[in-house]
């Protein structure tokens, strides 16, 4: 048996181990936290500040000429790209005899006189501003043959997508845009 004065000394260690934060350790982390909520609240406005006025600036001082000439780069690029997802879906091993072809959409030639037939009118419709494309078919010569073809085919396509503004552009070659991709045959 203990004496009396020894478990009242227990009983307050105890009760002191348990107990809560001090005075002395809630002040600091509330400065702590003060701080903290001031510095984000300052970078949070001027990050806002800064977004409304990038934001309002946009288009602000481009010439239409240039708005109009990047949102023709955009439907053209996107359209280039749409046309060779397609030649990797259609492959051209059955439209090219020889080891290059060319082939113009949505017409059989520059001079718009003719419609192409399928399957390359049936690929994705061309942009009204820029009529002309033209889509040009090589074999590459570094790829493995297949001999079991008449005549033997290489197994490489490299496609070459130009685009053009006008008929006169497309009869003088000189596109407005092009893209290129390679495609296997199957």
């Amino acid at each position: 048996m203990t004496p009396r004065g020894d478990r009242g000394y227990q009983f307050r260690a105890v009760r002191m181990r348990v107990g809560g934060f001090s005075t002395l350790e809630v002040l600091v982390a509330l400065s702590l936290m003060a701080v903290v909520s001031l510095v984000s609240l300052a970078y949070t406005s001027s990050v806002r500040t800064f977004s409304t006025v990038a934001l309002g600036l946009i288009g602000e001082h481009s010439p239409a000429g240039q708005q109009m000439a990047a949102r023709l780069r955009t439907v053209g690029s996107e359209w280039i790209q749409a046309q060779m997802e397609y030649a990797r879906q259609l492959g051209y091993e059955g439209l090219c005899a020889s080891s290059n072809c060319t082939f113009y959409t949505p017409f059989t030639d520059c001079s718009g006189a003719t419609p192409q037939s399928p399957p390359l009118s049936e690929g994705p419709a061309q942009p009204p501003e820029l009529p002309y494309a033209r889509i040009v078919v090589t074999w590459d010569p570094n790829t493995p043959v297949d001999s079991s073809t008449n005549p033997a085919t290489n197994y490489l396509q490299l496609i070459e997508v130009d685009l053009y503004r006008s008929q006169a552009d497309c009869q003088a070659q000189t596109s407005f845009m092009t893209g290129y991709t390679s495609v296997s045959i199957r």
